[in-house]
């Protein structure tokens, strides 16, 4: 990994870390205002990551990648990592809170976002806020369709 890659990679770990702080804290509070049940704990994690998803991209944009490309696609791009990050995290989660009832679903949700992170770094390195290799790679999106495909 270059110096470059590297810084990227620390100020995307903070930019991270930052928006696991808001994403925890309120997925904590709505989690204890709702019942332990799979619904509550989906709706706990879609709202918390909400909010969080979009300090995460204001952050990354601006600081961990500081992108000059067009807002518009590259929002577009996120969003699609978002929600398929949100889904993902969102399910696992409720599974395994369900399956694990003596460990605190916090826990349960840091271990899984902190495993999706680092799909998530790749993606948006190599396909959404590097306009270079954007335009040279084919759209990003196919490559989510290609991954999800083989898995079938």
């Amino acid at each position: 990994m270059s110096k470059d890659k590297v810084k990227i990679f620390i100020k995307t770990s903070i930019s991270s870390i930052v928006s696991a702080i808001v994403d925890l804290s309120m997925f904590y509070i709505l989690s204890n205002i709702f019942e332990r049940k799979y619904f509550f704990i989906v709706l706990s994690t879609v709202i918390a990551r909400i909010i969080s998803g979009t300090v995460n991209f204001i952050i990354n944009r601006n600081y961990a990648f500081k992108s000059t490309g067009r807002v518009r696609v590259e929002l577009v791009s996120y969003t699609i990592l978002f929600i398929i990050k949100m889904i993902l995290s969102s399910l696992i989660v409720a599974y395994l809170s369900t399956k694990f009832m003596n460990v605190n679903e916090t826990v349960i949700k840091i271990i899984v976002d902190t495993l999706l992170f680092f799909g998530s770094f790749y993606i948006q390195d190599k396909y959404i806020f590097n306009e270079n290799r954007r335009k040279r790679s084919s759209n990003w999106t196919s490559f989510i369709m290609v991954c999800y495909c083989k898995q079938l």
